[in-house]
């Protein structure tokens, strides 16, 4: 049976809660299986990192490794809204790595998580994707023309925060509205594109480079959506606090500012 491009329209109906509760039960089952299998005098560092940082996140931390092979580290990747939402409803974590400040205002706003050490490693744009088979858009407003748009969950990523911000600021997102299918974070959004259950999406640009195969249109002026950083801070909890601080500093110094552009992030400036 071939996937129903519409199933995504559901978890609109889906509570937030709900949602939450589901990928706490499920990636806690994972979290014990991960720590069983590891060695006791290893050090456990568990990141909590957008979707978008997937590839070059693996790529620094397998080269930390190798530096520290004392130290192991984890990842649970997702839309940084309901990473955000899985901390503060008491998850394990140490490093929370979001695309964007929204989720991490969320938690320093709470009252049930301790967070410190604010750091911005990098930022990103907005791009529409299509396949080559594709009629291809030359101007934003072309994609009025185009049957099925697919954007992460607004309420889940802030990729589709940004994607709707930018199409509302534009004037196309009540236009839309009908043609737009939800997905879980930036990556499934990628997916729904390469498999043809839509027609383009609207993703960051270092998400696109990631599936060569797609044809990426950079129409979306960066001044119709708020700057895309990912701010990366450490979870005041636990004892991992010094091991945490030796990761970030890690992931801003030269060899892992490389890999980042390589993936197609903008570095920020220190000045």
């Amino acid at each position: 049976m071939s996937e129903c491009p519409w199933y995504p329209n559901y978890l609109k109906k889906v509570s937030i809660n709900m949602k939450v509760y589901y990928q706490i039960l499920l990636f806690g089952l994972l979290l014990l299986s991960i720590y069983s299998c590891s060695s006791k005098t290893d050090k456990q560092i568990l990141i909590y990192a957008a979707a978008s940082m997937t590839d070059s996140l693996n790529e620094i931390v397998t080269e930390y490794e190798l530096r520290n092979p004392d130290v192991k580290i984890n990842f649970n990747y997702g839309g940084s809204q309901a990473l955000a939402a899985q901390l503060n409803q008491g998850a394990p974590g140490d490093v929370f790595i979001s695309a964007g400040y929204g989720p991490v205002g969320f938690l320093l706003n709470s009252d049930k998580i301790h967070l410190k050490s604010i750091s911005q490693i990098a930022s990103n744009k907005l791009v529409v994707v299509t396949r080559s088979s594709s009629k291809m858009p030359t101007a934003i407003e072309d994609i009025q023309n185009i049957n099925r748009i697919a954007i992460a969950d607004p309420d889940l990523a802030p990729a589709g925060s940004y994607a709707r911000e930018a199409l509302r600021n534009i004037g196309l997102w009540e236009d839309l509205t009908e043609k737009i299918v939800f997905a879980p974070d930036v990556r499934a959004t990628l997916n729904y594109v390469r498999t043809g259950n839509v027609d383009a999406g609207i993703v960051y640009y270092t998400d696109a480079l990631s599936v060569p195969e797609l044809v990426k249109h950079d129409l979306i002026s960066q001044s119709s959506y708020g700057t895309i950083l990912y701010p990366a801070v450490i979870i005041e909890d636990g004892d991992t606090i010094a091991e945490a601080e030796a990761l970030i500093e890690f992931i801003m110094d030269d060899f892992s500012k490389t890999i980042l552009q390589k993936h197609g992030f903008i570095l920020p400036s220190y000045e």
